[in-house]
C-alpha cells in the first residue's frame, strides 16, 4: 500500500471497528452507505487530526472527504481549516474552506472539501473539521446535533515525499490513489 503517515487526534470516542483513526489515511474509500464500516462518524465535537509525515514535504493540497446524507442527520462540515508546522510546535494556517452544508439535499452525496497549500513545505499537517452543528429549522431533527462522518484526509505532496523534490505531476504522498466515486468537489481556489 505505500508508505503511511503517523496520525493522532485530540477527539475522544473514535470508532476502532471503522479502523480507528488509520482509517483516515488507509485508501480506502467510502460508498454512500455510511454503515460499511469506511466512515467514520462524530456527532458534536470537530474532528482534529495531525499528520507526521516523517520528513519535511513539499505539498500541493489537502483534501477532506466527508459524507452528507441530510434524511438521517449527516452533514458537511461547517469549516476546514488547515495548519502546517516544520517541528510539530509552530503552526501556520494555510487554508480555510466553508462549505454550504446547509443547503438542502434530497440524496445522499459523497464530498471531497479541498484547501490548496502550492508552494508550502512542511513534515506536520493538521486538518481540523468543525461540525455542523445544531439541524436547520427545516429539518426533521431540527435542534438535535448533526453528525459528521469522513472516511479520508489526502495530503498530496508536490513532489517526492522522502526529499520534497518537485515534480511536474502530483501523486498522493502515501503512494497510492483511492478508488474514483462519484463526488462534489469544493475548493478554496477560486
Amino acid at each position: 500500500m505505500g508508505w503511511q503517515p503517523k496520525v493522532t487526534s485530540k477527539l475522544p470516542g473514535v470508532p476502532e471497528a471503522s479502523g480507528g483513526l488509520a482509517a483516515l489515511s488507509d485508501c480506502r474509500r467510502g460508498s454512500l452507505a455510511f454503515r460499511e464500516g469506511r466512515w467514520l462518524g462524530w456527532q458534536g465535537p470537530a474532528l482534529e487530526a495531525t499528520f507526521d509525515l516523517g520528513a519535511m514535504t513539499s505539498l500541493s493540497k489537502v483534501v477532506l472527504c466527508a459524507l452528507q446524507s441530510q434524511s438521517i442527520w449527516i452533514f458537511l462540515p461547517s469549516s476546514v481549516e488547515v495548519w502546517l508546522s516544520d517541528d510539530g510546535h509552530a503552526w501556520r494556517t494555510v487554508g480555510t474552506l466553508a462549505p454550504d452544508a446547509s443547503a438542502r439535499q434530497s440524496e445522499p452525496a459523497r464530498s471531497e472539501l479541498l484547501v490548496s497549500c502550492p508552494d508550502e513545505r512542511a513534515r506536520y499537517v493538521r486538518v481540523r473539521a468543525e461540525g455542523f452543528g445544531e439541524l436547520p429549522d427545516w429539518h426533521a431533527g431540527a435542534g438535535s446535533t448533526a453528525w459528521l462522518f469522513v472516511d479520508e484526509i489526502v495530503v498530496e505532496s508536490a513532489g517526492d515525499p522522502r526529499t520534497g523534490s518537485l515534480h511536474r505531476s502530483t501523486r498522493y504522498i502515501r503512494g497510492c490513489s483511492a478508488p474514483s466515486l462519484p463526488c462534489t468537489v469544493t475548493s478554496d481556489i477560486s
